[in-house]
């Protein structure tokens, strides 16, 4: 009864993913441990910074005058340097808010003074359009632009129906290929130029198209819409020019009214307002910032502030559990006690956890060393071709629970190694993927490669040493065990007989 090699493999591979399994397990128990460790460390943060914040507020409400040492001190120095700042802010903020009164008051001046100036502007406009409707010439301007402009309109109107109308007329003369060949030539014109022979093709030609009737009715069609083009141009000119009139004899009554001053008036009364917002707006700002620092303030997150709870937050940092006790009591508020007190729990639980953790970590590395050893043998198994078609071990171990005692530390992977080397062999196949020739028979090895074959006289070798055996041409036997060659045939020997170089 034997074990084919090619099970013993399977057997290693079901060690290899149990001892993988085993090693992850124990990772993800440790990375577990871990992950709240890091918890807890967060949460002794936040009860930290809780512990700071209470201390702050009481130092900032001057709650605790005992018991100061060097950090509340230097902390204390910071909030009256905080409330100095907050003092020099908020008058600031005073004297920014009367600036910008007086200067609102400049503002609405200017604005009065500004809209005076555009009520007398539009006064004079409105007696300048009353003197303009009772001249006579300068209605007769007014009729002459409002004739010129619909006679323009019109003839743009004629320009583009004759352009559109000259794009569906002509498209016949344009796809008759004989006409628009002369067309293009310029037959029939001062332009056209060809000998006595293309003359008379392209008189033919003409003949064949009808072209001179042609010829005169698409130049008319072509020269309609210049034409009309031309026209509405013209009649675009006339009525810019009499629009131009009008607005000359409208810009001659109100430069003999005075508008043109009226104008200027307005003009610079309205860059002095808008001097006078901007200097109001320059104030606003100025309040804006001011606010936002009192604000700042307020919610301690001012720069000063910040600083002095920093610096308070790495002192409690800092400081050991049964001081941060004392300090607590020292305070008028519970909210610094009730934080010490998760505080304290929180590095009891950390502590516990450590243990913990180291000894998971042992027994991860425990794992992943026995996960080495599974894979160390699954390796040198499949390099030493155990895993081969002819290879056998004995039968009667049980690999299963020899294997399963790598992962349980009982042995070693030499340990397991040593044991499949003395119970393994090949079977010599008819032929060998490691050897190129073989003379038949059997072979036997209990060496770590395997070793023996038959000669090329015949007979058989076997052998459990480092030297290989084989049999001579001459016949009988020779013993021993290559550590590499898994058959072959032995040096040639002069005569007959047994040599063993090694045995069982």
């Amino acid at each position: 009864m034997v074990s084919r090699g090619s099970a013993v493999l399977r057997d290693i591979e079901t060690t290899v993913a149990t001892g993988a399994e085993m090693a992850e397990r124990a990772g993800r128990a440790l990375r577990a441990t871990a992950d709240r460790i890091e918890k807890i460390r967060e949460d002794e943060r936040r009860q930290l910074a809780d512990v700071a914040r209470a201390r702050f507020d009481a130092l900032e409400a001057k709650q605790v005058t005992a018991d100061l040492d060097v950090v509340d001190q230097r902390v204390l120095a910071l909030l009256a340097e905080r409330d100095a700042a907050r003092l020099e802010t908020e008058e600031g903020v005073a004297e920014a808010t009367a600036d910008r009164e007086r200067r609102e008051a400049v503002r609405l001046e200017r604005r009065a003074e500004l809209d005076a100036a555009v009520a007398a502007l539009e006064d004079r406009r409105d007696t300048v359009t009353e003197t303009l409707a009772a001249s006579p010439r300068h209605g007769m301007l007014v009729q002459r632009a409002e004739r010129a402009a619909a006679q323009a309109q019109a003839a743009h109107e004629k320009a583009e129906a004759s352009a559109a109308d000259r794009a569906a007329k002509g498209e016949p003369y344009e796809k008759d290929k004989l006409f628009s060949y002369l067309w293009k030539r310029g037959y029939r014109t001062e332009r056209y130029r060809a000998n006595a022979l293309i003359r008379a093709l392209d008189g033919w030609v003409a003949k064949l198209c009808r072209y001179d009737g042609a010829r005169r009715n698409y130049a008319r069609l072509l020269e309609i819409p210049v034409r009309l083009a031309e026209h509405a141009e013209r009649a675009a000119a006339k009525a810019v020019a009499e629009t131009e009139a009008v607005a000359a004899s409208v810009a001659d009554a109100e430069e003999q009214a005075g508008v043109p001053e009226l104008v200027a008036d307005v003009d610079g009364r309205a860059l002095v307002l808008t001097k006078a917002e901007e200097a109001v707006e320059e104030a606003e700002v100025r309040i804006a910032k001011g606010r936002e620092r009192l604000a700042a303030f307020d919610a301690d997150d001012d720069e000063i502030s910040r600083k002095a709870y920093g610096l308070l937050l790495a002192h409690v940092e800092s400081e050991p559990l049964a001081t941060l006790q004392r300090d607590a009591a020292a305070t008028p508020t519970s909210m610094d006690d009730l934080a010490v007190s998760s505080l304290a729990a929180l590095q009891n639980e950390r502590a516990k956890l450590g243990t913990t953790l180291a000894q998971q970590q042992a027994e991860h590395q425990k794992a992943l060393d026995a996960l080495a050893q599974a894979e160390d043998v699954r390796r040198r198994f499949r390099r030493n071709d155990y895993d081969a078609s002819n290879s056998v071990l004995k039968g009667g171990l049980d690999w299963g629970r020899l294997l399963n005692g790598v992962l349980t530390g009982l042995v070693t992977a030499a340990e397991i190694w040593a044991t499949m080397s003395r119970n393994q062999w090949f079977e010599t196949p008819p032929a060998s993927r490691r050897s190129g020739s073989w003379g038949g028979g059997w072979s036997w090895s209990g060496s770590s490669r395997g070793g023996g074959g038959r000669s090329s006289g015949g007979g058989w070798s076997w052998g459990g040493g480092s030297s290989g055996g084989g049999r001579s041409s001459g016949g009988g036997w020779s013993g021993g065990g290559s550590s590499r060659s898994s058959g072959g045939s032995s040096s040639r020997g002069s005569s007959g007989g047994f040599r063993t170089g090694g045995g069982f």
